[in-house]
């Protein structure tokens, strides 16, 4: 033990440039009073216990009315995480924050880990119907919030996660432009370098492409059972000429860096990404560059490439579990006539 108390909450965490973080909290949900790149060591030096005694002495102070309650979480957040996103976007959270205090303020983090409150949050969306893209928007705060709480170890879990949203859109015809793609993978971690090109090349969903293994690469496609039929469907991917290339880039990393995953994708310790794990470190390094597109419309990007490499809708829609007139939309919108009509031309000779 640091010190002669059971209290002290330590959490680790591996921030997305791979290097870990320790956290050090009064007691489970209680205020963080310590923060290092190493653990900190027994005996703990003198700065540690003196912040370690600060903390507890608050804890024992007569107004604890907003400790442990999302209106706390909150001031953290702001401080902690609100600095790093662009002025625009800290303009719609602040304002998102302040309708989430007033309606959950009092309540305890952890309560928001029972079944039971996501009625509650659930009621609290739908009140704002009126607006469904702003409704969206509120209800998606108030999960990076609780996330945020998993993430400081606050909670394990909790019930906002996968709420149908209002807003009916289809993000299909949404495609990363090439720029957005160049300045997220440049300088990135290679896990996340890796994912955001294996994301636009393959098509995958993003929950597939963080479960697919290594057997799947037959060469000339992908092979493998999609997470959304309960792995009922089989699904086969073309690998273009460039996915071919980020494969073989992660091949000779896994070998010098002995990566153990048997995962196509993985994280900066060589281990499968979590679906929250690895959003998180997406999201983090997107929002810091002001790219507002969405992990999931890099499939839209993806289907651009099999335009070029001379699929036909049909043949795409059936890849992706799209409708064929999403396809075509994207079609007229993004993709050249000059590079169709290349590929056409690539594929008839081919045949010849």
């Amino acid at each position: 033990m640091l010190m002669k108390t059971k209290g002290i909450h330590r959490v680790r965490r591996e921030l997305a440039d791979g290097t870990l973080r320790y956290h050090y909290y009064a007691w489970r949900g209680g205020p963080k009073f310590w923060s290092s790149e190493v653990a900190v060591a027994s005996p703990a030096p003198q700065a540690f216990q003196d912040a370690y005694r600060q903390a507890q002495a608050r804890r024992a102070a007569p107004v604890q009315s907003e400790r442990n309650t999302i209106s706390e979480l909150i001031g953290k957040f702001k401080i902690e995480v609100m600095p790093g996103l662009k002025a625009s976007t800290r303009e719609s959270y602040d304002f998102s924050l302040q309708l989430i205090e007033k309606k959950f303020g009092r309540a305890e983090i952890g309560a928001f880990t029972v079944p039971a409150m996501r009625g509650d949050i659930k009621g609290w969306h739908r009140s704002f119907s009126e607006t469904p893209r702003a409704a969206d928007m509120r209800l998606g705060v108030l999960v990076r919030l609780l996330n945020y709480a998993k993430d400081e170890g606050l909670i394990t879990g909790h019930c906002a996660d996968d709420i149908d949203r209002l807003h009916k859109v289809s993000r299909a015809d949404i495609i990363w432009t090439p720029s957005e793609i160049e300045n997220f993978a440049a300088e990135a971690p290679f896990p996340l370098w890796l994912g955001i090109h294996f994301l636009r090349l393959s098509g995958m969903r993003r929950g597939d492409a963080l479960r697919v293994q290594l057997s799947a690469d037959k060469g000339s496609w992908l092979e493998w059972r999609t997470s959304k039929s309960n792995e009922r469907t089989e699904v086969v991917i073309p690998i273009v000429r460039e996915l071919r290339a980020v494969l073989d880039a992660a091949k000779r990393y896994r070998e010098a860096k002995r990566v153990e995953s048997t995962t196509i994708l993985f994280n900066s310790l060589g281990r499968p990404w979590t679906p929250s794990g690895f959003s998180t470190s997406f999201d983090r390094r997107r929002e810091a560059l002001g790219i507002e597109k969405h992990v999931h419309d890099l499939r839209g990007t993806a289907a651009t490439k099999f335009m070029e490499a001379g699929l036909t809708d049909g043949e795409i829609a059936e890849v992706m579990g799209w409708r064929t007139d999403d396809i075509a939309k994207i079609r007229s919108r993004y993709v050249s006539r000059a590079a169709i009509v290349s590929a056409a031309i690539r594929r008839l000779e081919g045949n010849g």
